[in-house]
């Protein structure tokens, strides 16, 4: 069954099979993975977030943006998943798993409205 994916696989990635096939553990070979990738960018401080921004970045945004992040949440790399949302207006959200930056316009006109009405 496995031999499709075995016969041109590393010897890291057959080994790697075997340790999981001896332990029956087939069925969880998803969150084994998962979990492999979470530990793998810790160690190589490796930030994934989540960018929307009310207008489409391009590349050189992107990168300028994942620079200035970089150097905030002290990462070695920066892997964006960017989202159009045209409800924030203008402006950019970023979340990652231990932050959150609201840049939107849509958050500031809320924070104004809110000052006026108390």
């Amino acid at each position: 069954m496995l031999t499709p994916i075995t016969e041109n696989a590393s010897d890291f990635i057959n080994n790697f099979l075997k340790v999981v096939g001896s332990y029956r553990r087939f069925p969880d070979i998803i969150t084994i993975i998962d979990q492999f990738q979470k530990l793998y960018e810790d160690d190589k401080k490796i930030v994934r977030a989540e960018v929307v921004s009310a207008t489409e970045l391009d590349s050189d945004q992107q990168d300028r943006l994942a620079k200035a992040f970089e150097k905030r949440v002290g990462a070695a790399k920066v892997i964006f998943d960017t989202k159009v949302d045209k409800s924030l207006i203008g402006g950019i959200v970023i979340k990652s798993s231990d932050v959150i930056i609201d840049g939107s316009v849509r958050t500031r006109i809320n924070k104004v409205k809110d000052l006026l009405l108390n």
